[in-house]
């Protein structure tokens, strides 16, 4: 560890902050190692409750060191180590973000069309929820994609026509199809992330899905819950809303 800190203080500019951002991720991977470690097998009740406490602001901090990481430039190899891919994300745990991102930022977008098109103060409101947490998952998740990983990608043509076909209606018609739209792909983000807690082999993309997966759960029973008013469902244009862009 000593020789590591002496190896970084002879660093400068750029070439520090990889390096410090590096042995910053090894020393919060072993701490969150450690909480969890004491969390199923400890004994007493207090130091559990500090562990359970401590792995919650660790494993923040360590999703923000790798978030830095990634604008810095991932996949570098940390100092004082050998290299290897053992702190890499499968392939299907990269994709599970890929698809996630584009999700947040499709989120997004139709979180900031609700607040511009929906006609009742309700759906204006989730608009800005939407907006607020797709925001923030956005973040969250980019810092776990490494620099191996597939390359994010904005929604795909068929998405785009179904976002303008949404874009160009008013009123009750408007209400219809976003809610349509957002059911559906909703449900699919939610048996994704399901799919990646029970299968997934990062330990830290698996506990994204499971901070995230509440908030999509109650965000589709909150859209079943206002669609029941608004009449029968409409699709806008030919295309199918999904996850898949």
């Amino acid at each position: 560890m000593f020789q590591n800190i002496q190896q970084i203080a002879s660093l400068q500019g750029r070439d520090f902050e990889r390096a410090f951002l590096n042995l910053m991720v090894q020393n919060q991977q072993t701490a969150v190692q450690a909480f969890r470690n004491e969390i199923a097998q400890g004994t007493a009740t207090q130091i559990r409750s500090l562990a359970r406490t401590g792995l919650s602001v660790i494993s923040q901090n360590l999703l923000t060191s790798r978030f830095l990481l990634n604008l810095r430039g991932a996949g570098s190899t940390p100092v004082g180590s050998t290299g290897g891919t053992s702190d890499t994300a499968g392939q299907a745990d990269n994709q599970f973000l890929m698809n996630s991102l584009q999700n947040s930022a499709l989120g997004i977008i139709m979180g900031a069309l609700a607040m511009i098109r929906g006609s009742t103060l309700g759906l204006r409101n989730v608009g800005l929820s939407m907006v607020t947490f797709q925001a923030r998952s956005l973040a969250s998740g980019i810092g776990l994609l490494t620099g191996s990983g597939p390359t994010l990608q904005g929604p795909s043509l068929d998405m785009m026509q179904s976002i303008q076909d949404l874009a160009a209606l008013q009123g009750l018609n408007f209400n219809r199809g976003f809610m349509n739209f957002m059911t559906t792909n909703l449900a699919q983000n939610v048996q994704s992330f399901l799919n990646e807690i029970n299968t997934g082999t990062d330990a830290l993309t698996q506990a994204f899905a499971r901070q995230g997966l509440p908030s999509l759960i109650q965000s589709r029973a909150t859209m079943l819950m206002l669609q029941q008013p608004q009449g029968t469902t409409f699709t806008p244009g030919t295309t199918t809303p999904g996850t898949t862009m």
